[in-house]
């Protein structure tokens, strides 16, 4: 089985089966929970623990992220689902830049989120807690930055290496902190997945735009179509 995005990405899960939970554009369910549509990335759902491994060679940092989702731009009030307060992030994650392809002023990223765990020869960069903001949680520092100031925040991986593992942080049940590590079904809303972004920023770090690395995931629509008709979600199991 070919498992390559494009020419230029490998998928960041090489297990023998995982499943394309979501797409670029949210389900019913998680817009209900999110208050949007737009995903914006590709959910692969794992067993937690499997290996997180880089979708291209770059340099790497890790951080941690995590906030309240909030009922409308006023953050007035938490948004709830099932009477209970949604807390929602990256949680662990890494963050890669790439070099290539070269793009004048546009940088390309990866970031792979709510990680268990991050390789520990990646740098982690402990969040800031938000305490001036009715939006409470933690906030990653480095995340936008420069690509020279990234740089130098950073280490070298290469394509296919380890870089953490599957599973399900910052997608808690109002639950806050960068300390938890085990996997509590009943304190999260959504399955061991790493949230893949891939984005194009600009020279201080500020987003572009986020690119579709599969195409079929483009719209809702393409997406509950082949949700429904099962192919592309539960991969093939490879040879």
């Amino acid at each position: 089985m070919d498992n390559s995005i494009d020419p230029f990405l490998m998928s960041p899960i090489q297990e023998r089966a995982y499943q394309i939970t979501e797409g670029m554009q949210y389900g019913t369910e998680e817009s209900a929970i999110h208050g949007k549509i737009n995903h914006d990335a590709i959910d692969f759902a794992a067993a937690i623990g499997s290996s997180v491994r880089a979708a291209a060679s770059g340099f790497a940092i890790a951080g941690y992220q995590f906030e309240y989702a909030f009922t409308d731009l006023t953050r007035a009030k938490v948004r709830l689902w099932q009477n209970k307060t949604v807390g929602y992030g990256l949680g662990r994650f890494v963050l890669i830049l790439h070099l290539e392809p070269a793009l004048r002023d546009r940088w390309l990223y990866t970031i792979y989120g709510h990680l268990l765990s991050t390789a520990s020869h990646i740098p982690f960069y402990e969040p800031e807690r938000r305490i001036n903001d009715a939006d409470t949680g933690w906030e990653p520092i480095k995340f936008r930055q420069s690509p020279q100031a990234h740089i130098t925040s950073a280490v070298i991986v290469k394509q296919g290496e380890l870089i953490g593992e599957v599973g399900i942080t910052g997608m808690e049940w109002g639950v806050e902190g960068s300390s938890e590590l085990e996997y509590h079904p009943a304190n999260y809303w959504d399955e061991p997945h790493t949230h893949f972004v891939t984005e194009i920023r600009g020279p201080q770090g500020e987003k572009i735009e986020h690119l579709d690395p599969f195409g079929i995931y483009a719209d809702e629509t393409a997406y509950t179509k082949v949700r429904a008709a099962g192919v592309g979600l539960w991969l093939p199991t490879r040879d």
